[in-house]
């Protein structure tokens, strides 16, 4: 059941990836992850540890990118509903004075409607893509702080903040793929229920 719900309705999926997300974040605290990084770090040789600061830097860098990449693309799904009014516009004077049959005026309301809604939940989405959840950056205060610190301090610092930044990151990607996916559907419903009304249009003439 869990299953069919979630190829028909894609934010059934999302809550489900949610309710996953949470259980998991609840196991660990910030100070037990930072300890367990520390003992980790530890036993590397000084070679190790001068690779393993640079690569701890790098790891914050592509979480800020990667952040910046998927709202830019959240972005190009907010601006649907928009879109789809003004093609609606644009075809509704086609259906009038059609006299078309029930049962295919029927199906065109219902596949606009299912577009129209199908694109206001992707921009919703969309919108909650780029808002969602905090993220962790190092500012001025957290340099200087780190800086005073030993490379394994700073090295199990930076990968912890990392950590923090995984469930910011993984419910902008999920969002931003139910955004996608529900967009993508109400562009097929719209373009059913167009090619309805014009195959109705050319009937008639």
């Amino acid at each position: 059941m869990r299953q069919v719900l979630s190829i028909l309705w894609p934010p059934y999926e999302l809550y489900l990836a949610t309710q996953t997300q949470q259980t998991q974040s609840c196991n660990g605290t910030w100070e037990k992850s930072l300890e367990k990084l520390k003992i980790e770090i530890s036993g590397k040789s000084k070679e190790d540890v001068a690779d393993a600061e640079k690569i701890a830097s790098s790891v914050l860098d592509a979480e800020a990118k990667r952040k910046d990449v998927l709202e830019a693309k959240a972005t190009t799904f907010i601006v649907p509903p928009t879109v789809a009014t003004a093609i609606t516009a644009a075809i509704a004077p086609l259906t009038k004075d059609l006299g078309l049959s029930g049962l295919v005026a029927t199906l065109i309301t219902i596949s606009y409607t299912i577009a129209l809604v199908h694109l206001l939940v992707s921009s919703w989405y969309a919108i909650s893509a780029r808002r969602a959840e905090g993220f962790v950056v190092i500012s001025s205060t957290n340099a200087l702080d780190l800086i005073s610190k030993s490379p394994v301090e700073r090295i199990a610092e930076r990968l912890n903040y990392a950590r923090l930044n995984e469930p910011a990151l993984l419910i902008k990607s999920n969002r931003l793929s139910v955004s996608e996916d529900l967009f993508l559907r109400g562009l097929a419903f719209l373009a059913f229920a167009a090619c309805l009304t014009l195959f109705a249009h050319i009937a008639r003439v």
